[in-house]
């Protein structure tokens, strides 16, 4: 674990099951509904990407909890509505949190052979950070369900993606 340019006590070396990870995650879902899990995974990611500078959770960790908790939603037509999905998957993540000796945690485990808490790296001030980040994503996705204005949710989703995120033409 660790970049090549991290200081040699931030490198390690961890055993690793890629081949039983990548399976926990196609084995969740299939087909459309296993589509809509990988996007809102990247969605995840690009928000990490986007918010936080240091003490970010690892990429893993959130594609494990995506696997984990995700619940694909569409409408009665059969079209995917990405944005429930992940709005529900951010609440559930915000509801796994509990109370460790003094803070607020979120337990990642990773699947399969191998053990551990994805997310034990972070530290307490760190954990809070994500759960904060966790809450006002929740409160920008909210935003943006229901009767919105298309720019006005696409506003509000750059906010939290990016400024290369879609901002449709006025």
């Amino acid at each position: 674990m660790g970049h090549e340019s991290s200081k040699a006590a931030d490198r390690k070396w961890t055993p690793a099951a890629p081949e039983e990870l990548t399976q926990f995650v196609l084995a969740r879902v299939e087909g459309e509904e296993q589509a809509q899990l990988r996007r809102c995974i990247r969605y995840l990611k690009r928000w990490r990407d986007e918010n936080f500078i240091v003490g970010a959770p690892l990429s893993i960790a959130l594609t494990v909890a995506a696997a984990r908790w995700f619940e694909p939603k569409t409408l009665k037509d059969g079209t995917r509505v990405d944005l429930e999905a992940l709005l529900h998957l951010v609440k559930t993540m915000q509801g796994k949190f509990e109370m460790g000796w003094t803070t607020m945690k979120l337990v990642v485990n990773l699947p399969g052979s191998v053990k551990g808490n994805l997310m034990e790296r972070l530290t307490p001030l760190q954990m809070a950070s994500f759960s904060e980040q966790l809450d006002s994503l929740a409160a920008v996705l909210e935003k943006c369900t229901g009767d919105v204005l298309l720019g006005d949710s696409a506003s509000a989703l750059a906010s939290k993606f990016g400024s290369d995120f879609p901002l449709p033409a006025v």
